[in-house]
């Protein structure tokens, strides 16, 4: 019996037929590491690890990435909080996350990239996004995406551009050409970990590293790209905006962003996170 996959991209299960004959290469966006992850978290890490055990078990030779987002608005507060460096808590988030997937017995991915390894990568996509009017700076230095040049927008998600409404991670600011526009490259401000640009010393924006992550380690066409039901808007379409933009078919056929199969794991409400040993 085939195994049958829902699709996002489609809207309907799909018998899983691998790129590559005996291997499947596949992408789960991951943890920001400025805290200890939840049960929402786990069930979206338990889904992927499950499925990856299944096809080793149908005897594919699997090439998973998960990455780690270690730069990010969250992770910023929350140094500011503590007063530490932001590496202090990276590094001390990933080791607990790892911890907890031990106490949980999920596998390690077979690549855990961390977003700031990826800086290089992520100026030239900007750069050639830019150079295509797809992206343009703002007076305040930002480089924003500009959502309604791109035709495609809108049909991973199944929204209308009427619909959508801006991601939740980052705030509408000035200097914006429409509310939908997405940041790809953030002007540091005093204080804040930043790299040299074109554009000025700033950080990329959320939305673009699992772009050049994947295409990175599993090259294009790949087969499966997800992770929880909450990140296909806008963390999804937004990547998908990218990747087909800058001529990336990671699709075999229709240029359909970063998957052939858009795999989520529904969400679940946030619990307190588990202690390993205090239900022994």
């Amino acid at each position: 019996m085939a195994l049958r996959i829902y699709n996002t991209l489609s809207r309907r299960k799909e018998d899983f037929v691998p790129v590559k004959q005996g291997k499947v290469g596949m992408y789960s966006c991951g943890p920001t590491v400025y805290d200890y992850f939840h049960i929402g978290n786990a069930r979206a890490f338990l889904t992927f690890d499950v499925l990856r055990r299944y096809f080793e078990f149908r005897g594919y030779k699997v090439d998973y990435v998960q990455n780690i987002t270690d730069i990010e608005d969250k992770i910023i507060r929350r140094v500011v909080e503590n007063g530490e460096p932001i590496k202090a808590l990276t590094t001390r988030m990933i080791a607990e996350m790892y911890r907890d997937f031990d106490a949980l017995g999920i596998e390690r991915p077979t690549h855990d990239p961390c977003a700031t390894d990826y800086v290089p990568q992520m100026l030239a996509i900007v750069k050639l996004l830019q150079d295509k009017g797809l992206a343009y700076r703002t007076e305040a230095g930002d480089v924003n995406y500009a959502v309604r040049k791109f035709p495609g927008y809108g049909k991973l998600s199944g929204k209308s551009l009427d619909e959508l409404r801006a991601g939740e991670r980052v705030a509408v600011g000035d200097g914006k050409n429409d509310p939908l526009d997405f940041v790809l490259w953030k002007k540091a401000k005093p204080g804040e970990p930043s790299w040299p640009s074109p554009w000025g010393d700033g950080r990329p924006g959320w939305h673009t590293e699992c772009v050049v992550m994947s295409l990175d380690l599993l090259g294009e066409g790949f087969d499966l790209h997800g992770g929880g039901q909450d990140l296909c808007f806008p963390h999804h379409e937004n990547e998908r905006a990218q990747a087909v933009a800058v001529g990336a078919n990671q699709s075999g056929g229709e240029r359909a962003g970063p998957a052939i199969g858009e795999l989520h794991a529904a969400p679940v409400a946030p619990a307190p996170r588990f202690q390993p040993g205090q239900y022994s």
